[in-house]
């Protein structure tokens, strides 16, 4: 057993790679460059259209150009896998040239290193299993020699790369598809296509009105029913508004996943910058979705280009493998309300695939698409295709040592071949420090993990102040340096380019995340509040656990306070995507079931004073519809039955339904319920009383409740009411000046009660710190 460092196996949660392996090769196993001159070393792969590597070219058949500038390939030596035999120096420079003492290249090719990385994020549970027994099959062909690894993400076995195959075998069948499936608050699943031209449409244009005999935009027909002249708007304007919510709350979604993805896989390819040694990646994806729009959503920016850099910068040889299934995913039952065509799964494909072309072509690898089978074709060609590289001699120039990525392109003299090569290229500086192999007694075949005394991408000194302050408990430092609105923008993309801290309590960087994400969305710039939201979407991906239900008690914790603080926004469309992902993953928690309801109710229009009723229109009675139901089933969960029914009552009564509340009321106990709870069902009985005319009952609650609540305002003013009507007004003329002349009146709970749990956030959040601690 390899030790635990922070390498792919002591990350598996936070899916924060921090890889360093040293492949332990004897120093006549490695390729000798015959040269008296500096140079850069460069692998390059040149193979014929069926994938077979072109074995017969010399330094003459080779262009190389740094910067534009072309620079001599002083000899390409060929490292051929399948041969078996010595690796062969074709065609070097002339030997005068040479230094007398210079070794010819001898010994046995020397092992590779593959790792097998699979982003799991984009395939239903099921959908991966005849990929990766492809994938066992390609393990199982590799030539002894070669080091595998496997790195599966967001959650999954990460194995480093060992010649011990029985690990990484045994590990695939461990491997599942983690797409999200929105089932829950959600109406209208929609194809990739649609999604990006219903977000183009709502954004640029806004929500369509329905207008009798007017027809909808193009985006919106099939979706939602026209209204024919002289009809009924109420069935359609109701559909608009959910599509509309439906649409954010996918788009906030999706970006947040596919950005939360594109950042573990960068930390792998970044961390295997220092690993020495051929490295191969084969990378199998479902896709990434980002729209083909300019400035449309799902927006994630360059980071295809930027993630391929990475790649080539690490000295990666990158194969992509995209699993091409948009037209399946139009016949399955999540997709059951979008409407697909031709055209639209064309689409889908390519929407899927452009993020993985841009990553590919910057890496200098090869996209292979899976549209049949199970993928063998695309194994047995990848397995042909790195059998055999180039290794070339490239003329250096004292200016290339200064540690600055340079474009490097490679190019072949001969036709109908293909070239693979990595796009940059950096030369260390001459007096960097470099890391030294530590070889192992008697073993030249294994991986030794190195513990890292820096991260790749350090924090800045911002951010790591922040999480200096954070590590040490040092909580009121924390909220002095969120508290400043101008920086909270660039702790955001600080910390998600840097290394995740403390990668063996990814927990704990989860919870930092949080307070990061939520001092954003309440700041005064919308560009930061939208990357508030898009990066605390992100965050949902570390701090999910791999199993769910009553597994996962600090996960739950963390979506209690993060759903709590989003109550106190309030922003129900923005915060509805939020609070569907956490009843998903902890459908057993009754407050996320309550606030599921509460930030329904949210969005109830304002309208006529309480206890008045609404204008009986479809729109209002179908939302009224679901939020009732949603505050039945929190009703159902012991842990939140008191307030659900408090809050039901109250919603009632607002619908002017005063019967109704009644009934709820009758069920409210009294203990154990938190004191603020008690306080809103004494309003909230008094209200509901006196409105079916029991004033005397109504008079006695409130009286019990404004002695409970020491005086609280809301208490008093209810009261009054309540006196005036039983005629006892120098009571109520007493108590109103009470009010008025004092000087300390007590915190009254009902000013934040349309905030939900957002009066318990400053608790939630102390629980949480303690638990991650």
């Amino acid at each position: 057993m390899l030790p635990q460092t922070r390498g792919l196996s002591s990350v598996a949660a936070a899916g924060a790679c921090a890889l360093a392996v040293t492949v332990l090769v004897s120093a006549q196993q490695q390729p000798t460059f015959r040269r008296s001159a500096d140079v850069i070393a460069v692998d390059v792969q040149v193979v014929d259209r069926a994938g077979q590597p072109v074995t017969d070219l010399t330094p003459e058949s080779f262009e190389v150009t740094i910067d534009g500038k072309r620079r001599r390939v002083i000899s390409a030596d060929l490292v051929d896998v399948r041969s078996g035999t010595p690796t062969a120096a074709v065609a070097a420079v002339p030997d005068a040239a040479l230094p007398p003492d210079a070794p010819p290249p001898s010994g046995a090719p020397p092992g590779r290193i593959i790792v097998l990385a699979v982003d799991a994020s984009n395939f239903p549970v099921g959908g991966l299993r005849a990929h990766l027994m492809a994938a066992r099959t390609f393990i199982e062909r590799l030539p002894p020699q070669d080091l595998v690894g496997l790195f599966a993400y967001p959650t999954g076995p990460k194995i480093d790369p060992s010649t011990d195959r029985a690990d990484v075998i045994r590990a695939l069948d461990h491997i599942v598809g983690q797409r999200e499936s929105l089932t829950v608050g959600i109406e209208h699943h929609l194809s990739w296509s649609q999604l990006i031209d219903l977000s183009n449409l709502f954004e640029t244009v806004g929500p369509p009105p329905c207008n009798a005999g007017e027809p909808l935009p193009l985006e919106v027909q099939g979706i939602c029913p026209s209204v024919p002249a002289g009809g009924d708007s109420s069935d359609c304007q109701l559909c608009v508004d959910r599509l509309v919510k439906d649409t954010k709350a996918q788009v906030m979604t999706i970006e947040g996943q596919s950005l939360a993805s594109i950042g573990m896989l960068r930390s792998l390819l970044a961390n295997l910058a220092d690993v020495a040694g051929r490295k191969t990646v084969v990378f199998v994806s479902g896709g990434v979705v980002q729209s083909d729009r300019p400035g449309g959503r799902p927006d994630i920016g360059d980071t295809g280009i930027e993630t391929g850099r990475i790649a080539a910068q690490s000295n990666i040889s990158l194969y992509t493998l995209f699993v091409d299934s948009p037209a399946d995913a139009a016949y399955t039952a999540e997709a059951r309300r979008a409407v697909y065509t031709g055209t639209s799964v064309t689409r889908d494909r390519r929407l899927l695939e452009q993020w993985l072309d841009r990553f590919s072509g910057s890496a200098g690898g090869s996209l292979m698409r899976i549209s049949t089978g199970a993928g063998e074709l695309a194994f047995d060609r990848v397995l042909a295709e790195m059998s055999a590289y180039y290794l070339l001699a490239v003329e250096a120039l004292p200016t290339d040592r200064d540690g600055v990525a340079r474009e490097m392109k490679v190019k072949v003299a001969e036709r109908n071949v293909e070239v693979r090569a990595r796009k940059w290229v950096t030369v260390p500086k001459p007096n960097a420090t470099l890391r030294s192999p530590t070889p192992l007694p008697g073993n030249t075949t294994t991986t030794t993990l190195v513990r890292r005394t820096t991260p790749v991408h350090p924090p800045t000194a911002e951010l790591g102040d922040v999480e200096s302050a954070y590590f040490s408990g040092n909580y009121d430092r924390v909220r002095t340096l969120l508290a400043r609105p101008d920086r909270i923008e660039s702790l955001i993309r600080d910390f998600r380019v840097a290394d995740r801290p403390w990668p063996d309590t990814p927990q704990r960087a989860s919870a930092l995340a949080l307070e990061i994400a939520l001092a954003g969305i309440r700041h005064e710039s919308r560009a930061t509040r939208d990357e508030a939201v898009r990066f605390l979407a992100e965050t949902h991906a570390y701090v999910a656990m791999p199993s769910g239900g009553d597994d996962n008690r600090l996960e739950c914790l963390w979506y209690r306070a993060e759903i709590a603080s989003l109550e106190g926004v309030p922003q129900p469309e923005a915060t509805t995507p939020f609070v569907t992902r956490a009843v998903q993953r902890c459908p057993n928690d009754g407050r996320l079931a309550l606030a599921r309801a509460v930030i329904a109710e949210q969005a109830w229009p304002a309208g006529p004073a309480p206890g008045r009723g609404r204008p009986p229109t479809v729109t209002n009675d179908v939302l009224a519809r679901s939020i009732t139901d949603l505050y039945a089933s929190a009703i159902a969960m012991p842990e939140a039955a008191t307030e659900a029914r408090v809050r039901a009552a109250w919603f009632q009564y607002r619908l002017g339904r005063v019967d109704a509340a009644r009934a709820l009321l009758d069920g409210v106990s009294e203990s154990p319920v938190a004191p603020h709870v008690l306080y809103f069902a004494g309003l909230v009985g008094g209200a509901v009383f006196r409105a079916s005319g029991q004033i005397d009952a109504a008079a006695s609650i409130l009286r019990n409740t404004v002695a409970r609540s020491e005086g609280a305002q809301s208490a008093q003013v209810a009261l009054m009411g309540v006196l005036l009507e039983q005629g006892k007004s120098e009571e109520a003329e007493a108590l109103a000046t009470a009010v008025q002349t004092r000087t300390n009146p007590p915190f009254d709970p009902w000013w934040l009660y349309r905030l939900g749990d957002y009066i318990v956030y400053p608790s939630l959040i102390d629980q949480l710190r303690a638990a991650v601690r």
